[in-house]
């Protein structure tokens, strides 16, 4: 009986042992692009596994069942460049989580549940996916300086969300939106813009408008290709140019604004112990020439009073 006992504690260890191991062990590890890659695709998972090689840069784990990312979700893996979280269940995102993964170019999250992305993301991010996320209420990508792509397709939004100032934006796509206006006021922080993926319903109600013209003559202008026409209703050179008037000035504000931003200031932990050693080198330097200075002056001061003894002494 304690031989059977033996037997079935032991087996039962064994199959914990493994359990609790088969999640490192269900990733495929492998490169992709030359890049240290995990697999983790589709294996249900309920968070993005901790103990993977720490080196690794790309990420897939698409396809699971990951309800939220938190600050210390990423930290294990702070080489990672690409990370495609897309068709999970994510629909919490704190506000460092991506604090960790400071070399990310490309995040795909499409297909959750996101409302909103934290304020800071990572200054080398080139592509975001934010698709079939149809409870997106506000997101404000003004830190992702470098951003290139953004895709907020299917994400039933009624009117474009304010993104802020992407001075390197070259594609953006917002097909399958119930959206019937976007205006040039939207689109002009997006300086470097050269293609939109527009809906299909785009100013179909609003022929009339001001803002169709604007939009019209402002993607026009700076070449800006749309996948969907814009066919605003016709009217005389006068009306056009009342309609152009009225914004030109702040729109083309706002668009010099973005032509002219500078990329924010980030310093890597290197970078960081390097400028704060030279800076205390400085001071040390700068404490070190002050002393030899005031002892330079004690001994002049001391050879002054010895020549003026002597002097009084002779006479």
């Amino acid at each position: 009986m304690e031989v059977a006992h033996i037997v079935v504690v032991s087996v039962v260890w064994c199959l914990l042992v493994r359990s609790a191991g088969s999640l490192h062990q269900s990733c495929r590890m492998g490169y992709q692009f030359k890049r240290m890659t995990a697999d983790c695709k589709d294996l249900k998972l309920n968070q993005i596994p901790m103990n993977l090689n720490h080196g690794i840069e790309i990420l897939m784990a698409s396809e699971n069942r990951i309800r939220e990312l938190k600050n210390e979700t990423l930290e294990p893996y702070p080489n990672l460049e690409l990370l495609y979280l897309s068709n999970n269940f994510i629909n919490y995102v704190e506000p460092a989580a991506f604090r960790a993964v400071p070399k990310l170019e490309v995040l795909d999250l499409g297909l959750n549940g996101i409302r909103t992305l934290p304020l800071e993301l990572p200054l080398p991010l080139r592509k975001l996916y934010l698709n079939g996320n149809r409870d997106l209420e506000k997101i404000t990508l003004t830190t992702a300086y470098n951003l290139q792509f953004l895709s907020l397709a299917e994400c039933h939004l009624s009117q474009m969300p304010e993104i802020g100032e992407l001075p390197h934006l070259t594609e953006l796509n917002l097909t399958d939106n119930p959206l019937t206006m976007i205006t040039a006021r939207q689109i002009a922080p997006l300086c470097r813009l050269s293609k939109l993926h527009t809906p299909d319903t785009l100013y179909t109600q609003h022929k009339d408008s001001c803002q169709c013209h604007e939009f019209q003559y402002w993607v026009k202008k700076f070449k800006i290709t749309t996948t969907a026409p814009i066919e605003c209703s016709n009217i005389s050179e006068v009306q056009l140019e009342l309609c152009l008037s009225a914004n030109r000035s702040a729109l083309y504000e706002i668009r010099n604004s973005c032509l002219d931003r500078k990329p924010p200031l980030t310093l890597t932990s290197p970078e960081i112990l390097s400028t704060a050693g030279c800076a205390l080198l400085v001071v040390i330097l700068i404490i070190l020439c002050c002393l030899w200075r005031r002892s330079r002056r004690k001994q002049n001061t001391v050879r002054d009073n010895q020549k003026k003894q002597k002097v009084t002494t002779v006479v």
